[in-house]
């Protein structure tokens, strides 16, 4: 048995057919019989043409001509409109085969670890691989078996003339054969190259039309630089496209070249044919479109077989990206090991934690802390001292260098991701709101009843604002993907984003800068009501306004990556430290007419 077959190894080709095959059985059928009747459609032209023009050079009876002529038409309109049909049935099955694959990388990408899903590698990796996937190879396998079909059909044909013929446009096609093979492997190295300037060419598309980014473009005046750089990258681009359409169109030109001697030769040897009597005129038609046929056939097969080469060169790319995926997994896939541990509200340990981001400088340092269950804590510190990154680590989108984290007692490496997740509610600093419903934005698919929702809006301070919104709840936000949809201001957004952590039933909530957009009174009011919207929950708040920090049990102050103190907000102003400069620093500019508010 062939292990390899004109460089192809079988045992990786079996592998792609047999993934095809699971995959989509019914696109991979349609696909075969789309491509059997396109193939017909080459042989039956071939043969019903012979036949009307050898019954006219016969000069047979009209009804016979006629009944041939109505014999080939029916046939042809039959296969064609067969062919027509499936060609529609493959497309709708690829279309929903490329959704399956679209979706699948999308999934994976919400489940690859954190830390890597804006990594360059992988994001390389992810779309090369796309390549591999059978909505995209099996139109391939189908043209192979067209041009198996066409070929068992023209051999039939080529039965009276003998198997020299066939040697001589096999071996006129060597040349182009091989050009064919080296052209693809071209165009694979090609692919690999332009990976890098199409993902650059995305993200700049992005930069230039989303709306996210027009204000600060216009308003910077960052057009002229953002459209350098997309035309310097296209250039580049077309750098490598010129490159490879130089090198093509030399390949080409010697395929042409060769064609025309296959040409020649089959004219010259059937005419020479026709005028010894050995072959009517109406054979020479179809051995002159059989031989034409056959010699691009060849050509085409080969070209063929060098794209599916090129295909099972990808199927390496694939291996090491489900190998990615499957180590990088951890978190989503972590299942729980312990039980019990779910009690509201949550207990959080932090023991000797260590973390650097990948390929920077320490970030925390031998960070431990205890926190009580229902106990309300502030972060405070400088930018940069680690309040954020502590949050990250809790949640899970890092995991820690040294050091252990515990909630209820319980490694969280040790929790089901999935169940984890459900139990906690935060608001980020750098939250989004989704240009969907404001009911979608809250929940998600999650059922929530009417009054949890309610109060959540009425906590975060938005009720009023949801309550004049045309469909209510039921409002697209942004228009996206609704031409009616609600702007929110910067604020709205953020207290929706609150809304939303407050919906969830937690056993701890983490509030990260969780009024940086909203005004000095909006922040006033929504501090006030810290003590019941926090109610019942193990709370963290993270502020640079310290204004805060008096609604909490208990502060805890980092500074470059370490945690240099800890205590109530009345201990840390007697103690001359980091939190009394920063404190009294804030207090100054929190003035009115009739006073300093009570920081």
């Amino acid at each position: 048995m062939w292990k390899d077959f004109f460089g192809i190894k079988m045992k990786v080709l079996k592998r792609l057919l047999k993934t095809a095959w699971e995959s989509n059985q019914k696109f991979c059928l349609i696909v075969m019989g789309q491509n059997l009747f396109e193939a017909l459609i080459s042989i039956i032209d071939i043969l019903g043409i012979g036949s009307v023009i050898d019954a006219l050079v016969t000069r047979q009876e009209k009804s016979r001509v006629f009944s041939i002529i109505m014999f080939y038409v029916l046939i042809h309109t039959g296969i064609s409109l067969t062919r027509e049909l499936l060609t529609w049935r493959k497309n709708v099955e690829a279309r929903k085969s490329t959704n399956q694959v679209q979706y699948q990388y999308a999934k994976q990408s919400l489940e690859v670890d954190f830390p890597y899903i804006q990594t360059g590698a992988f994001l390389n990796l992810k779309r090369n691989s796309m390549k591999i996937m059978p909505a995209f190879y099996i139109a391939t396998f189908g043209e192979l078996l067209s041009y198996i079909v066409r070929f068992i059909g023209i051999f039939w044909i080529f039965a009276r003339i003998g198997p020299w013929l066939v040697l001589c446009i096999i071996l006129l096609s060597i040349p182009a054969i091989r050009m064919s093979f080296f052209q693809k492997k071209e165009e694979f190295q090609y692919r690999q190259n332009i990976t890098l300037f199409e993902r650059k060419s995305d993200y700049l598309y992005k930069t230039m039309t989303e709306y996210a980014y027009a204000k600060d473009i216009r308003i910077y005046g960052g057009e002229e630089m953002i459209a350098k750089k997309y035309t310097a990258n296209a250039e580049e681009q077309i750098k490598k496209q010129k490159k490879l359409g130089l090198r093509n169109t030399k390949i080409q030109s010697i395929t042409y070249l060769f064609g025309t001697l296959q040409l020649l030769f089959m004219l010259i040897f059937f005419s020479y044919m026709v005028f010894r009597g050995e072959i009517s005129i109406a054979e020479y038609t179809m051995l002159l479109s059989s031989t034409t046929l056959f010699a691009s056939l060849l050509n085409g097969f080969f070209n063929n077989i060098a794209q599916i080469k090129a295909t099972c060169g990808y199927a390496n790319l694939m291996d090491e990206y489900n190998t990615f995926i499957a180590d990088n997994s951890r978190v989503y896939n972590s299942k729980n090991s312990e039980k019990e541990w779910e009690q509201k509200p949550f207990s959080i340990d932090f023991e000797h934690v260590s973390f650097r981001y990948p390929g920077g400088n320490p970030v925390l340092e031998d960070v431990s802390f205890h926190i009580e269950p229902g106990e309300k804590v502030s972060f405070v510190g400088l930018n940069g001292a680690g309040k954020t990154t502590v949050v990250k680590l809790l949640f899970r989108l890092y995991e820690p260098d040294l050091g252990e984290i515990k909630i209820n007692g319980v490694n969280i490496r040790k929790l089901d991701s999935k169940e984890y997740y459900k139990q906690i509610g935060i608001v980020l600093q750098d939250f989004y709101i989704f240009a969907y419903s404001v009911m979608e934005n809250l929940c998600f698919d999650r059922k929530e009843e009417p009054f949890t929702l309610e109060q959540a809006l009425e906590q975060a301070g938005i009720k009023e604002r949801i309550a004049r919104l045309p469909k209510g709840l039921a409002t697209f936000l942004y228009k996206n993907l609704d031409a009616q949809g609600e702007e929110l201001s910067g604020g709205e957004g953020q207290k929706l984003a609150m809304a939303r952590a407050l919906c969830k039933n937690t056993g701890l909530l983490v509030l990260d800068e969780p009024t940086s957009s909203l005004d000095p009174l909006a922040e006033y009011e929504i501090f006030q009501k810290m003590r019941q919207i926090a109610k019942g929950n193990t709370t963290i708040m993270i502020s640079h306004r310290l204004s805060s920090t008096k609604y909490s049990d208990r502060i805890l102050v980092f500074d470059k990556g370490r945690l240099i103190q800890e205590g109530s907000h009345q201990e840390l102003m007697e103690d001359a430290g980091m939190y009394q400069e920063l404190y009294l620093t804030q207090a100054k500019y929190y003035t009115r007419e009739d006073g300093l508010y009570e920081v």
